[in-house]
């Protein structure tokens, strides 16, 4: 059964196939033991009722009226010689077999089969007349001897078969899973072993996509939160040296005028900030609602932020469907990296492309050494000590929210010498 499949069919023909197998060698196995253990156990009445069937066809042979009627064909050697790969016999089996033959009269020579393909275990030759040889075996002697082994190895074997393919194909694969499976989950959860008959693959594979999904949103969450502290820290920053300032100046009231908007729109980010993660911890994983938004006016409230730092705005009036405090947060992200890295002029800008609207934030510093500029920095070389500050918590940010708007982040040299990144979002 595929990965992909999520109708369950139930008994396969492969499992079909090991049970047979099961079962078939679960009954040559049962065959072979009981024929050599039966005929063991029942040595007195195998060797009786071989003795009677020599005695019968003996006394056949010589005209002689049989003590019990048998309507089976006899089987003779019609020879002086004895039959071909007899050999004398002098076991205990043999040594009861002659003294019941005595006891009939009947002393000529007793020669044992061994046993070939077509008697398993063997049989007896006895010499009638020096001129004639009659045979038995327990089959020939008891008729029901074999179909009662046949029976009886296909009921055990049928049995102990379909043990075997339950223990094989269904009872080790659920004590893999519970070993593989946690009492107490933490961390990410390791993927279960997939096998078993049909339907313990599919149990396998449907609690190893759930322990997939739930590896995906804690891997979500934790960047997520991860993002949210890293958000925090810039607006608390710009809050203290503001507070500062006013604590410097306390008797200025153009200064108070000046920075009690700007006091406002870094606790408005703050709040926005504190909000996500009340809906995070409600929603167990980050909020993605977006919605047609103005984007030249969601740059300029992005510019705003930055009263110190004057931004370059070239951002054209456009209609986008997207979640703007996610874009907010990935531009202010994208905006402290060239704030802290590089140098001024940074611009911001916009241009619809086709079916993409890309942003643009660069600086004038001096970029990145790396060669693999235009990749995303996730693993920088280990000499380049710059590229491992800039692709930090705030590009991881910047990815994430691109991936979850359908688009990609891109870096490349800027036309003003340092470092251009690209948010490139599909139009919806």
């Amino acid at each position: 059964m595929g990965v992909g499949s999520d109708r369950f069919r139930g008994f396969s023909g492969r499992d079909g196939l090991r049970l047979l197998l099961c079962v078939g060698g679960a009954w040559g196995g049962c065959f072979a033991l009981l024929s050599l253990v039966v005929p063991s156990l029942l040595q007195p009445t195998t060797t009786q009722a071989i003795s009677l069937s020599l005695i019968r066809q003996a006394l056949q042979l010589e005209g002689k009226p049989a003590s019990r009627s048998h309507s089976r064909a006899l089987r003779i050697w019609a020879a002086a010689a004895p039959p071909p790969l007899s050999q004398p016999t002098h076991n205990q089996q043999a040594a009861a077999l002659q003294r019941s033959l005595r006891n009939e009269g009947l002393t000529g020579e007793l020669r044992r089969e061994p046993p070939n393909q077509r008697n398993w275990l063997g049989g007896y030759w006895l010499s009638v007349n020096d001129r004639f040889w009659v045979y038995a075996n327990p089959g020939t002697a008891l008729p029901w001897f074999w179909p009662a082994i046949r029976i009886g190895s296909l009921l055990l074997g049928g049995s102990s078969g379909v043990a075997l393919f339950l223990q094989w194909q269904l009872q080790r694969p659920i004590q893999r899973v519970l070993k593989q499976l946690p009492a107490i989950p933490s961390g990410e959860l390791e993927l279960v072993p997939e096998g078993g008959m049909a339907a313990m693959r599919e149990l396998s594979i449907r609690i190893n996509r759930v322990l997939e999904q739930l590896n995906q949103q804690h891997e979500s969450r934790r960047r997520f939160l991860q993002g949210l502290a890293h958000d925090l820290g810039s607006p608390l920053t710009r809050l203290s040296m503001r507070v500062e300032r006013l604590e410097d100046q306390p008797n200025r009231p153009a200064v108070m005028s000046e920075a009690l908007p700007q006091l406002r729109v870094e606790i408005d980010r703050l709040m926005s900030l504190t909000h996500l993660l009340q809906e995070a911890a409600g929603e167990q994983i980050e909020p993605f609602r977006p919605r047609l938004s103005a984007l030249d006016e969601l740059c300029e409230r992005v510019a705003a932020s930055y009263p110190q730092q004057p931004i370059e705005l070239a951002v054209p009036r456009l209609l986008v469907r997207l979640d703007q405090s996610l874009i907010e947060r990935a531009l202010q992200n994208l905006i402290d990296n060239a704030i802290r890295y590089g140098r001024a002029p940074i611009r911001l800008a916009a241009h619809q492309q086709k079916s993409t609207v890309i942003l643009q934030v660069e600086d004038s510093g001096s970029g990145l050494s790396s060669a693999n500029l235009l990749g995303m920095p996730r693993i920088a070389p280990a000499d380049d000590r710059q590229q491992r500050q800039r692709s930090g918590v705030g590009l991881t940010i910047v990815e994430r929210c691109c991936q979850l708007h359908g688009g990609r982040l891109a870096l490349q040299r800027s036309a003003l010498g340092g470092l251009q990144a690209e948010l490139h979002l599909p139009v919806s």
